[in-house]
């Protein structure tokens, strides 16, 4: 009878003893339930903890207190002593904030770009540097043989939005002798200011090249070959001031369809008109295979195999200009003309294969030639320049490296008396991308010929031209 009755008391005794040791487990271990059945989702790239504990402190709670398991917990936890716990956790741990537009990025291509903390105000700076050498000679021994050097574009490009990211500001400054006219020696080639808050009608006005013919608005930063065709030099509209509207989408069909309208001063880039004459123009573009980015830019670099090809048509009306070619370069002494003029072109891109081609028509309005007399009363007889002109591009983009072959084939004809002479442009290139457009080096050679009227006796002027460039645009 004694033996039994020690056996009892010692069994209550141990009992005792092991039941707080057995509360204090299930209290400790509890609130790691609450913790982990709410921890939300961490976001990626950041290790996920417990509610607001770092990873530091959760490795230490998960070491020391085993992970609860189902009824055990559920008898022993006191339901209000978790969120105590919780409390006294969270007060340590400092909040994770992540800020997802950095005030100040560089990157290669993409310039210096700064933000305001509330991304109402941006503002990117890039530079872009063209150096070129290059050799000419004539076909015969009596034409002259040239080599140089030069800086063919030095470029600093000032973009970003102002209040609201509808309202974007352009200002491109040319810095190279070729980047200004003889005459204007300002560096200024753009400035502008665009509101793109309508999908159908966005609102550029400034200084801005004017929207006619695609090889002209491509930038001379996305050139397939060194620089652009002939028949651009001669019969492309270039910079003008004005205002212009603008759809890149137009009723929102996914890119199908744009358009641009706008009027100008008619005389070039930051001259003042002092007559009522202006230039009006209007062009369409159309996808048919649906939109692709970068159909103003040559060379198939995304080698996409799809089909992509892009068609515009352009019309302009230059009233009463003095300029003998284009909007640029080259003035009359004393006459003035009216001109129309019509353009149709496109791009194909398949694959790393790409093909451009363009027609260009310039016809005068009235009379092809005016008399005038100059300041000493001597006649002077200045005759428009009427003229059409074509040209097809094509190249190709290997697969195995970026590296590109591509060539050129461009005609000029005079229409009608024409001051404008008979040419032709017959280039190939290659081009080597290691960075794209954004560095790279090109080298092409040309044989050019110009057939000049004189006396009812033509001459022809050949010449062979190579040329190598190398592009930096940060």
């Amino acid at each position: 009878m004694c033996r039994p009755s020690v056996v009892t008391w010692f069994s209550l005794l141990s009992l005792l003893c092991v039941l707080p040791a057995t509360r204090g487990v299930a209290q400790d271990a509890s609130p790691s339930v609450e913790l982990t059945a709410e921890a939300p989702a961490a976001p990626p790239g950041i290790e996920p903890v417990s509610g607001d504990v770092t990873p530091s402190t959760r490795s230490e709670v998960s070491s020391e207190v085993p992970s609860p398991t189902g009824s055990v917990t559920t008898e022993l936890a006191a339901p209000h002593e978790p969120t105590v716990v919780v409390a006294e956790i969270a007060e340590t741990v400092p909040e994770v904030v992540v800020d997802p537009t950095p005030p100040v990025a560089v990157a290669w291509g993409r310039g210096l770009t700064f933000h305001s903390d509330d991304d109402r105000f941006s503002l990117q700076i890039r530079g872009r540097l063209q150096a070129q050498a290059f050799v000419e000679s004539g076909v015969s021994d009596a034409d002259p043989a040239s080599v140089d050097f030069l800086v063919r574009r030095a470029r600093l490009v000032f973009r970003g939005h102002l209040l609201d990211a509808n309202l974007e500001y352009y200002v491109q400054l040319g810095l190279a002798p070729r980047d200004m006219e003889p005459d204007l020696l300002i560096p200024v080639r753009d400035a502008q200011i665009a509101w793109t808050g309508l999908r159908d009608m966005n609102v550029r006005v400034g200084v801005m090249k004017v929207p006619f013919s695609r090889e002209r608005v491509i930038s001379s930063s996305s050139l397939q070959l060194v620089d652009r065709s002939i028949v651009n030099a001669e019969l492309a509209v270039d910079r003008d001031n004005g205002v212009q509207l603008y759809s890149n989408d137009l009723f929102g069909l996914g890119g199908y369809l744009g358009y641009q309208l706008g009027v100008f001063g008619g005389d070039g880039r930051l001259r003042v008109n002092n007559d009522l004459g202006l230039l009006y123009v209007a062009r369409v573009q159309v996808q048919p295979f649906g939109r692709f980015d970068d159909s103003y830019i040559e060379s198939d670099l995304t080698r996409e195999e799809r089909l992509r090809l892009s068609i515009g048509v352009g019309f302009a009306y230059n009233e009463d200009t003095n300029r003998r070619r284009r909007t640029t370069t080259d003035f009359y002494q004393l006459a003035r003309f009216s001109y129309f003029h019509g353009e149709a072109d496109l791009i194909l891109k398949y694959a790393g294969f790409s093909l451009q081609a363009e027609l260009l028509l310039r016809q005068v309005d009235g009379a092809a030639s005016a008399t005038n007399l100059d300041a000493q009363g001597m006649e002077i007889v200045e005759t428009s320049g009427s003229a059409l002109g074509w040209f097809a591009q094509a190249g190709y983009l290997f697969d195995f490296a970026p590296v590109e072959i591509a060539a050129r084939v461009a005609d000029i004809y005079p229409q009608g008396p024409s001051a404008v002479h008979a040419s032709r442009e017959v280039t190939v290139g290659f081009s080597w991308y290691p960075m794209g457009h954004d560095l790279k080096l090109q080298l092409d050679g040309s044989y050019l010929s110009t057939a000049r009227e004189s006396t009812g006796v033509t001459s022809l002027t050949e010449r062979f031209q190579g040329r190598v460039q190398v592009q930096a645009y940060f």
